[in-house]
């Protein structure tokens, strides 16, 4: 799942996802556009995404996905 895509199924628009990350529109655009690397972002800046979204993050070898906290893996 997308970023944009978890935004939309919390109902979220940009500007109430910065407001609830604490983040730029700058840095969320940056997260939320096509091709973006969660590897590449600050950490901090992916928990406070993750947090605004009410979401989990999992950082693996595999890279950094994100998604609902309820979906099971």
């Amino acid at each position: 799942m997308t970023i944009d895509e978890l935004r939309i199924l919390r109902g979220l628009s940009m500007t109430k996802l910065c407001e609830a990350a604490g983040l730029s529109m700058g840095a969320v655009f940056k997260l939320t556009r096509p091709g973006a690397e969660l590897e590449r972002a600050r950490l901090d800046t992916v928990m406070k995404l993750a947090a605004g979204l009410g979401a989990v993050i999992t950082v693996d070898p595999e890279g950094v996905t994100i998604r609902p906290k309820e979906e099971k893996r």
